[in-house]
């Protein structure tokens, strides 16, 4: 059974998947001016989504924080506005207009494309960051997180929806047991994670089946990240909750508020 220490769980929310850089915060921070921290990884950045992360016992939990991915050679990042940002060095920043009015609040990469998601059912395409096309997403609820995972985006929000699709075009509705807003998602060890408000946390293989699961939280989750070989979910009371296969669920106690977004896929 895998032990936890402060020093490992900090380092896996300051800088996502740590693989023998020493100065890897001090760049990151200064790699990327929308964020505390950006994760890369030791040998070489991969497309997916990127780790943020944020320690601060002031911060306010429920602010917008960017979502960043990167693939197509392409940083792209969306904070909560109509537009996103791209970049092709994570320094230097475009803003780009994505013909939408909808507040745009994640996004992913997979099957080769970017998708953002936001409010009253945005989903948005790109293949570049720059051109952007509007789905339907077969719902009209509020989305706030999306994933990508085996061969499929899932994107989850408010009042329990999820939406899933294989290309990114065609959207469906599936049925998620719970009624609370689902604020992030992530996927990793063969399973997405949906995290939400009063301590929900769903799961399911493929996005259509949900099982509900035992977080020990009562509090609002905000946040959901798969590095390293372990989901992190957090939100907005001090608890850390850490779980291997996304069933079962352990509470870690924590002198500070943080914030953890999705880390290298």
């Amino acid at each position: 059974m895998r032990t936890f220490n402060k020093l490992s769980v900090a380092g896996w929310l300051l800088a996502g998947s740590i693989h023998g850089s020493a100065n890897l915060l001090e760049t990151a921070a200064v790699a990327c001016p929308l964020a505390t921290a950006l994760s890369f990884n030791g040998t070489g950045l991969g497309e997916g989504t990127i780790g943020l992360a944020h320690t601060n016992a002031a911060f306010d939990p429920y602010m917008q924080r960017p979502s960043i991915a990167f693939g197509n050679g392409t940083f792209v990042a969306v904070d909560g506005h109509n537009y996103v940002l791209t970049s092709l060095d994570a320094t230097a920043w475009r803003r780009r207009d994505a013909g939408t009015a909808f507040a745009l609040y994640d996004l992913a990469f997979g099957h080769g494309l970017f998708v953002a998601v936001g409010n009253e059912g945005a989903i948005l395409i790109s293949p570049d960051g720059v051109n952007w096309t509007m789905q339907k997403s077969d719902t009209d609820d509020r989305l706030r997180g999306v994933a990508w995972g085996n061969g499929r985006f899932v994107a989850v929000g408010y009042s329990g929806s999820v939406v899933t699709s294989k290309d990114a075009v065609r959207w469906t509705k599936q049925y998620c047991d719970t009624e609370e807003r689902l604020q992030a998602i992530a996927f990793g060890h063969g399973v997405f994670v949906a995290v939400g408000w009063h301590g929900e946390i769903v799961s399911s293989s493929k996005g259509y089946f949900w099982r509900r699961r035992k977080s020990g939280a009562s509090g609002h989750l905000l946040k959901v990240a798969y590095v390293d070989g372990v989901f992190v979910a957090t939100g907005a009371s001090h608890a850390l909750l850490i779980s291997q296969n996304g069933s079962r669920w352990m509470r870690w106690d924590w002198e500070a508020n943080v914030e953890v977004a999705r880390g290298p896929l």
